[in-house]
This record gives structure tokens, C-alpha cells and sequence, in this order.
């Protein structure tokens, strides 16, 4: 059975991989091996199991870490020694809960050797490792691996067959830990040994003493150097946020009750009837945002020629050919995934700068009632609020935190597709409910039947243009077609994204011709969420060249368009992040700003972009995560004020925030 499975596995990788030499040859000898090992039942004498037991972590950890480098090289040694002591620890306390060094050599081979395998998939599909973190979103990335294609290098098919040769040989290990006493003994010891280590690689002592890599910025290379486990371990220590120094400071409270004041008049002067919105005669418009999945213009990271444009209603906007438009350049923190994160920013006004590189805000810190947008436009204003994504309520544990975040009503894929007026198997492109479904839904709402005479702010994260990339469907069409560029996988790849993205250019201009004749003042915001993985661009951008910081900050720009069915003055940011999106969306549909708004509108001036990878400050100047920087007091003040936000609940400077109901 074991040697038919790994057969068929390697019958799956020349399928998706193709044959590759010399690995198909070296798999076809484990396998003669592995099923020698199998066959012949023997055991190891003292001394050879002894080796074995002292092999067994070493070589467990570094196949491991061959999923993708060779740490013997690459990895200092006093690192090595370091992740190779865990394994053993791991080792011994496996073998405690087993009672013998065999089974333990078992387990512990065929675990390392799937997470291993998961951690490879979850590179190629994200471009980042596991994280701790991630074990809160288990259930978001099962329902979207179907979308993916998975291959099977040879060199990858060959570590996962080392790591059952050395199942099979460490399971003729004689070593037993016999009777219960021992094994209990043996396991509590395991366990306080994995928790004192774990606690003590964590400090700065030890980091400082083993030279561990604590670049947080590029979690890629910050495994590579200290090793899957350990640098796993490490980032542990970031599900907790601690209090940013100088947090308790009488400054930074004085400056938000500055602000809170600003805010008060501003507000008391837009609407002298108690906060419904009004100025004057004239309503504070409707607020649609549209978050449009993996929406980007690849035309800012590389030249390239298609057979028609494929983004050409956006492309007019930014050009001036549409009045009452506000476009830009928008930096976002994301690349490939973690939507999730785009949409935190967003709506909070706050970054994922002071959080934990790869950290999902959703669900490590939203757990009750927090300020946002929604909050602010519900509570002051008396904004309907509704929040929607046409996709399973639990990703990201949405349906959880968009009622923290002040949204009455929201509307999910379960609830889309049994609506009457959901077009069944038509609101679908490829496995998706399309974007012009979801601009169908937005119309929907806002037909005067559905209106109840408030203002309304909709807030909707599409999911049309979600990777991969790989299959044909009968419901959708390839318009756009790359020229002069070598018709193979990633071409066809990165024209069906081009395609879906004309799609998604499409919808908006129907959406946007709807409001044009629309009886209400109503304000259009639409931005995409992060650019695709690097395969969707081979074909036009070569991901392994090394670049500047400038260059590569290019990977996490995406366009952001704003149209008003009235006046406003038309204007192209050159640079802007996440974080201020939401302040600019409210000074340009004339809503009074928020304390904390009206703060960050300042510090925008000084700093247009704060992203977990960059900061730029006005004159054009990139700093990177972690890199020293002239702004460490400024920014002081804006990591206090979001831990108020985030974490200091009983201490809260509500109205700062926009209170909460």
C-alpha cells in the first residue's frame, strides 16, 4: 500500500511537474528502499539504535528546512544547533507519550515532513510561511484551496520520501521508555522542557546571543535564517501586543482631546438638528465603497502590450475624461492574500504597521465593539449601515466582526444566493459570484422601495477576481490577450487576470452610470484590496530580480478611484496609504472628520504612506520596515493611539475614535 501510494505520487508529480532529472531517478531508488524497509522486519542493536535516536532530530530538521534552502550552508551554525536542540526535545517528549524512540521517530518524521509540505504550498500560494496566526484561519484557507492548482516538484516529492525513509528506519529503533511512571516522568519533563526553551528563545538575550534574524518586515528570509521552528516559536511572542513606550504620556492625550474638540465644533456646525447629517439644505451624500478583490493595474510594475485595453473605464477616470473624480496610487500592505487586512485599515484608520508582520487584525484582535467608519456614519450621522462580501460569512470571521465594526446589516453568499432577485447560476463568473452581481445587489438597495429616507453607507468586498488562475470555464471569456510575450502557463494565467479585471472595470461603469441619474447625492469609492502572487506575473515581471526599495514597493500599489454624482474637485494622488483612505473619503463628501481623522489628515501631510513594509514621507523618501527614520516621535503618537484603540478598552478615547453605540 505504502509503495502504491508514493508511486501514485510520483505519477502526480510528473503529471503537474513534469519528469525532472536526476529526482525522478532518485525517488524511483526511495522507493525501492523504503519498501525494503517495510518488507524486512528487524530491529537495531543498542548501540546502532543509539545513533539513531541522535540522527533522528538532526536529519528531521534539516529536510525540513531543505523544502527550501540547504541550511547546513546557509544557516549559521550556532542556529543550527539551536532548531536541531528543539527537535530533540520534541523528540524525546514524543517518545515519552509513546513509550518507545520507534514510534516516536514516526511521528515526529511524518509531522515535520507535512508541515514541511504545508509551509512549501503555503509559500507558492501566498509568498509568505506559516505564522502563527494562521492557525486562527484555518477554516478561510480550506475553502479557498480548491482554486488552487497543485504541483509536485521532484525535489520536494524527493524530501517527503527521505522523511518516510527515515520513518521506516527510525521504526527498527529498540529503545523503549518502559512503564507508566517512566513515560509520565519522561512527557512532563518533555513538556516544561518545550515551554522553558520556547520562552527562552523569545527574549532579546538569546536573540542577541545566537545572532537570530529579527527582521520582521521579510518573514521569507527571517525562517531561512533561523529555521522554520524556531522562527515560528519567536513569532509567538507577537500575539500579544504590548504597550508602545511612552503609551501613558500626558501628550499624547492632550493631543487627542485637541482634536476631539476640533471634531465636536465641526460636527456641531454640519447639523444643528441633533447629527442626522444635514448641512443646511443639503443631505450628506450616500457612501458606497467598493474593496474590489485582487484589483490591480499591472501597468505599474511592468510594460506590456494587450489586444485592448483592459481596464478602460478606470483608465478614463485617472485620465480626466470622467468629471467629479478623485484617483490615486493607494499602497497597501498585502501582496497575494490577506484581503482581510486591506479592509482593517480601511475602515479603522488604522495600520498594520505596529502589528505583527502576517497578523490578521480580524481575528487575533477584534473580539467586541470597536470604533470604525461604520460606527461613526451609523452613530453621529444616523447612516444606514451595510456590510457585504459575496462569499462564506465565516472567512476571516466576518460575520463576528462586521457587527463590531458598526454594520446593522450584512449580507454573505448564504444569504445572496437565496435573495429573489439573485440571478442563480448568471450571478456566477468561474466559481464566483461576479462583480456585476454584487453592483446588482448594491442597485437593489438603494431602488426607493428599499430606502427608509436615511442616508445609507454600503460597504462591499468583492470576490470575483480571487486566484488561481489555472482552469478554463464555460461561464467566462478571456478577452484580453498579452502580445508579444511567450504563450505558456503564465501567460494564460495573467490573461485571465487582465480578463477579470475588465470584468470587474465593467461593473463599475454600469454602477457608476446607474448613480448618474440617481435622485440623492452619493458619493463611489472603489479600490482593490492587494496585487496577485508572483505567478500571475511571470510572464511580465521577473519576480527573482533583486530591486530597490521604491521598485519594490511597486508590488503593493493599487489604484483607487472616487465619483461623486455632484461636485467635487477633481484630483490624482500620487501617493496614499489605507490607513488615510477613509478620512479622504470623508473630506471629500464633506462629512465632518473625527477627532482621530482629523489627526491623521495631518500626519498624512508628513507621511502619505505607513504600510507594514514602508513608510514615505512627503518629499518622496522610502524608509523600510524596521529601518531607522527621522519620524520615530511622530509615529509614537500614532502607535499609542491605535494600541488605545485596539487594546485599552477601559481607557478608550471614545469620541476621539467616533465613539461607539
Amino acid at each position: 500500500m505504502v509503495v502504491a501510494l508514493l508511486i501514485a505520487a510520483m505519477s502526480f508529480g510528473i503529471y503537474t511537474a513534469g519528469i525532472q532529472m536526476p529526482y525522478a531517478l532518485i525517488n524511483i531508488g526511495l522507493i525501492g528502499l523504503i519498501a525494503a524497509g517495510l518488507i524486512y522486519d528487524f530491529k537495531f542493536n543498542t548501540v546502532l539504535s543509539v545513533v539513531m535516536t541522535v540522527l533522528v532530530p538532526i536529519l528531521c530538521f534539516y529536510l525540513l528546512e531543505g523544502y527550501s534552502h540547504f541550511a547546513l550552508v546557509n544557516m549559521a551554525w550556532q542556529i543550527q544547533i539551536l532548531n536541531i536542540i528543539l527537535y530533540a526535545l520534541i523528540f524525546v517528549l514524543m517518545a515519552g507519550i509513546s513509550g518507545n524512540f520507534a514510534r516516536a521517530g514516526v511521528i515526529t518524521a511524518a509531522a515535520e515532513m507535512a508541515i514541511g509540505l504545508i509551509n512549501y504550498y503555503t509559500v507558492n500560494f501566498r509568498q509568505t510561511p506559516i505564522l502563527p496566526w494562521d492557525l486562527l484561519s484555518v477554516k478561510t484557507a480550506l475553502s479557498v484551496t480548491g482554486n488552487y492548482t497543485f504541483k509536485l516538484p521532484g525535489e520536494i516529492l524527493m524530501i517527503a520520501m527521505l522523511f518516510i525513509l527515515l520513518a521506516v528506519i527510525a521504526s527498527k529503533i529498540c529503545l523503549d521508555v518502559k512503564g507508566l511512571r517512566k513515560r509520565l516522568i519522561v512527557s512532563f519533563a518533555g513538556v516544561f522542557a518545550v515551554f522553558l526553551y520556547a520562552a527562552g528563545i523569545q527574549t532579546t538575550q538569546a536573540g542577541k546571543m545566537f545572532g537570530l534574524d529579527d527582521i520582521l518586515f521579510t518573514p521569507n528570509v527571517l525562517y531561512r535564517n533561523n529555521g522554520f521552528m524556531v522562527a515560528f516559536i519567536v513569532n509567538m511572542q507577537y500575539l500579544k501586543i504590548d504597550k508602545p513606550a511612552g503609551y501613558n504620556d500626558e501628550s499624547r492625550k492632550e493631543l487627542a482631546e485637541q482634536y476631539t474638540i476640533q471634531a465636536r465644533t465641526a460636527q456641531a456646525s454640519a447639523g444643528g438638528d441633533g447629527g442626522n447629517g444635514v448641512t443646511g439644505e443639503e443631505k450628506l451624500p450616500n457612501i458606497i465603497v467598493i474593496m474590489n478583490e485582487s484589483f490591480s493595474d499591472l501597468a505599474d510594475i511592468a510594460e506590456f502590450e494587450t489586444n485592448q485595453d483592459y481596464m478602460p473605464f478606470i483608465h478614463s477616470m485617472e485620465e480626466g475624461a470622467v468629471d467629479n473624480v478623485v484617483s490615486g496610487d493607494l499602497y497597501v500592505s498585502v501582496l497575494g492574500g490577506n484581503t482581510a487586512n486591506s479592509e482593517f485599515e480601511f475602515l479603522s484608520g488604522n495600520t498594520m504597521a505596529f502589528l505583527p508582520p502576517g497578523s490578521i487584525a480580524y481575528q487575533q484582535y477584534i473580539n467586541d465593539r470597536m470604533p470604525s467608519m461604520a460606527w461613526t456614519l451609523q452613530g453621529c450621522l444616523n447612516y444606514e449601515t451595510l456590510g457585504m462580501h459575496p462569499y462564506y460569512a465565516s472567512g476571516w470571521d466576518r460575520d463576528e466582526v462586521y457587527p463590531y465594526l458598526g454594520f446593522q446589516k450584512t449580507l454573505f453568499k448564504e444569504q445572496i444566493t437565496e435573495l429573489a432577485s439573485f440571478k442563480g447560476s448568471y450571478g456566477y463568473l468561474r466559481k464566483y459570484i461576479s462583480d456585476q452581481a454584487v453592483t446588482d445587489l448594491i442597485i437593489e438597495e438603494y431602488q426607493p422601495e428599499n430606502r427608509s429616507g436615511q442616508q445609507k453607507f454600503t460597504f462591499a468586498v468583492t470576490m470575483q477576481n480571487h486566484g488561481g488562475y489555472f482552469d478554463e470555464y464555460a461561464n467566462f471569456k478571456q478577452e484580453i490577450e498579452l502580445l508579444n510575450v511567450k504563450d505558456d502557463d503564465y501567460k494564460f494565467y495573467t490573461d485571465m487576470y487582465l480578463s477579470l479585471i475588465k470584468k470587474s472595470d465593467e461593473a463599475l461603469e454600469n454602477l457608476v452610470q446607474y448613480f448618474e441619474t440617481y435622485d440623492e447625492p452619493t458619493i463611489i469609492l472603489f479600490f482593490g484590496d492587494h496585487q496577485p502572487g508572483n505567478y500571475v506575473i511571470r510572464s511580465i515581471y521577473d519576480t527573482e530580480k533583486e530591486r530597490t526599495i521604491e521598485e519594490s514597493q511597486q508590488r503593493y500599489v493599487v489604484p483607487f478611484v472616487m465619483w461623486a454624482n455632484y461636485d467635487i474637485e477633481d484630483e490624482h494622488i500620487d501617493k496614499i496609504s489605507a490607513n488615510y483612505l477613509q478620512t479622504l473619503l470623508f473630506e471629500k463628501a464633506g462629512i465632518p472628520l473625527t477627532g482621530y481623522q482629523s489627526y491623521l489628515a495631518d500626519l498624512r501631510k508628513t507621511l502619505p504612506v505607513i504600510t507594514a513594509n514602508v513608510l514615505i514621507d512627503k518629499d518622496g523618501v522610502y524608509y523600510a520596515s524596521g529601518e531607522s527614520h527621522p519620524y520615530e516621535e511622530l509615529l509614537s503618537y500614532y502607535e499609542a493611539y491605535q494600541y488605545n484603540y485596539m487594546f485599552d478598552e477601559k481607557n478608550r478615547y471614545n469620541e476621539f475614535f467616533g465613539d461607539v453605540q
